[in-house]
């Protein structure tokens, strides 16, 4: 290639064929006869076969592309290696360009396994017509067609609900009590599923009613649903809230990209089940939902712009989440319900016989908007974690502009639910200095040997350190590498006198006193009155 071929002609517009655009009516080469994907044989034009060219009908409309007509079963490959093959030594910038993009355009919808055949075979087309970055050409092409492939599911994909189609709720046409609509919430979710207890019921009810007001708030929790086994009802939960959250986007697997470019068109409420699957390792995708806790936070930069993360959420899972994502979650613990427990079983047919609830709340949320973005809610002293106190903000707003018994019910709620969460969710590292301080505080020592430490740590019941490493206990190398990430370190002491005399090795609670201070209740944390000074 010539490098004045790269500076020459106006440039493609970037990812046209992912889009639907054609090679020839960008001005490339036909496709040579005979290969896969041509259009022509012996110079002739014919029709596309059932197996090579695209179908006619609504399944695959003009426009949509080689992309589209993939995800739908298609046979046609426009975008395959053929658009590779017919480059040359001689091919210009313009023309390598839009091959690569039709090729890829074709590799983005492969399964992993035959995406890598794909592109070690593209590679290996693009080396020998003298391109020596194929890699990083190919590599290029692949990511530009995976953001574009996003943006076009989100924008032409026509059933992300349960019912059908992402739908503005219309407002319910007279002016709404809350405590009225509360009532009825709570009723309609009693009716079909058993949760934890009142406090879950409260906390979702709450939930919901917030996310239609979710722009009156600076800071949004997201709604975690988990049980420990399956077959505890999540399921059946979210088809609930399907009808009352505000244009619910229902599936059980997707990418951040995808996310990023419905949040960013529509802001929709995203109903993501069976989290468990693929969220956990997914970086990306964990990001998405880390970044839109916070209002002018929830914002991400890429190649076309900015998009949004700010929008409600609502995931079901089996076992837990990333600490990140549970940290920034208002979390209902699901059980399967013993057989007292009794309920009517949900006919998918009906539950949009319950629209008008989430009518309702979208006309008391509008009603309310003012006072809910200008309350500013007392928070109950004993949640002292900043982000829990966050987390549970926009629950208690609602319920003080409610009004009546539910602002003292929903602090009550606030309270048990934190301190379930810190109970069931403590990292471990956490979890040792709180054990720590109760030793401490139990045997009103001013410094204890490692040795003894870790015997007592592994002795107590319903804790992790008799099973810390894969069936090993808890040792003392163990606990000095725990201690060393908060920077305390172990100091000898001398203990006896003459012959008598021995050295010991282990902590202080001077060097501790400050830690328990920060990571530990003040009721755990409280010490003897003074720690000698080391002999």
């Amino acid at each position: 290639m010539k490098d004045d071929d790269a500076r020459s002609g106006e440039e493609r517009p970037l990812l046209a064929a992912v889009e639907g655009e054609s090679g020839q009516d960008a001005g490339e080469a036909p496709p040579i006869a005979g290969q896969d994907g041509g259009c022509c044989v012996d110079g002739k034009s014919r029709e596309p076969s059932a197996t090579d060219g695209p179908p006619t009908g609504p399944s695959c409309a003009p426009g949509d592309g080689p992309v589209l007509f993939s995800i739908e079963g298609g046979k046609w490959v426009p975008g395959g290696l053929s658009s590779l093959r017919r480059l040359t030594s001689n091919s210009t910038a313009d023309e390598v360009n839009s091959a690569v993009r039709e090729w890829a355009a074709h590799v983005v919808v492969l399964p992993p396994v035959e995406r890598v055949t794909q592109r070690l075979e593209a590679l290996r087309v693009l080396h020998a017509v003298g391109i020596h970055s194929a890699a990083a050409l190919a590599d290029a092409g692949i990511a530009e067609a995976t953001m574009a492939l996003a943006r076009m599911l989100s924008e032409r994909s026509a059933s992300p609900s349960m019912s059908g189609e992402v739908e503005e709720v219309k407002p319910w046409p007279e002016a709404v009590d809350g405590r009225e609509l509360a009532s009825e919430i709570e009723a309609f979710l009693g009716k079909y599923v058993v949760l934890p207890g009142p406090n879950d019921l409260l906390a979702v009810i709450l939930w919901v009613l917030a996310a239609h007001a979710h722009d009156c708030f600076n800071v949004f929790p997201i709604l975690l649903i988990s049980s420990p086994v399956k077959r505890a009802g999540k399921t059946t939960l979210l088809m609930l809230l399907s009808v009352l959250v505000p244009r619910v986007f229902y599936t059980t697997d997707t990418t951040a990209p995808a996310l990023f470019e419905v949040t960013t068109a529509i802001k929709p409420t995203i109903v993501i089940d069976e989290a468990d699957c693929f969220l956990k390792g997914n970086e990306s995708l964990r990001g998405f939902f880390n970044a839109g806790h916070v209002k002018f936070l929830a914002t991400v930069t890429r190649m076309r712009g900015r998009f949004s993360a700010w929008t409600p959420k609502v995931l079901a899972a089996i076992g837990g989440m990333p600490s990140t994502i549970e940290d920034r979650s208002v979390i209902i613990r699901m059980e399967r319900r013993t057989a007292d427990e009794r309920v009517e079983q949900l006919r998918l047919d009906r539950v949009q016989e319950y629209s008008y609830l989430g009518m309702k709340a979208a006309r008391w949320a509008e009603d309310c908007a003012e006072e809910i973005r200008t309350a500013d809610p007392a928070m109950p002293d004993e949640i002292r974690n900043a982000r829990a106190r966050d987390n549970v903000r926009p629950l208690l707003a609602i319920a003080d502009v409610i009004g009546g018994d539910l602002p003292c019910r929903a602090r009550e709620a606030a309270i048990a639910l934190c301190r379930a969460d810190e109970m069931l969710d403590e990292d471990r590292d956490t979890l040792l200095l709180k054990d720590m301080a109760e030793l401490y505080r139990t045997r009103g020592a001013d410094r204890i040997e490692s040795r003894e430490i870790v015997q007592s740590l592994v002795a107590m019941p319903d804790r992790p350190w008799v099973d810390f490493d894969h069936g090993e206990p808890f040792r003392a190398v163990d606990l000095a590498r725990v201690l060393l990430k908060f920077g305390v370190f172990p100091r000898k002491w001398a203990e006896g006198a003459g012959a008598m005399r021995t050295w010991k090795r282990g902590y202080c609670l001077s060097d501790l006193r400050d830690k328990f201070a920060r990571y530990v209740s003040p009721q755990q944390a409280e010490p003897p009155p003074e720690s000698t000074k080391l002999g």
